[in-house]
């Protein structure tokens, strides 16, 4: 997607050398503000507060 779309930036997050998920986003014009595009997460990570953690903001 990323490689399709300008703009568009990627992140990887890795727990314990583990790759648990790969978010795109992207500054969007519109809004404006930064936009969350896809985040997906391994499914053997998922219901265990990971995804939770990584867009809760305090």
């Amino acid at each position: 997607m990323s490689a399709y779309e300008e703009g568009l930036y990627i992140l990887g997050i890795d727990h314990n050398d583990d790759m648990i998920m790969f978010i795109h986003y992207d500054y969007d014009e519109t809004i404006p503000g930064w936009s969350l595009s896809r985040f997906m997460i391994g499914k053997q990570f998922q219901g265990k507060g990971y995804g939770k953690k990584t867009v809760t903001f305090s």
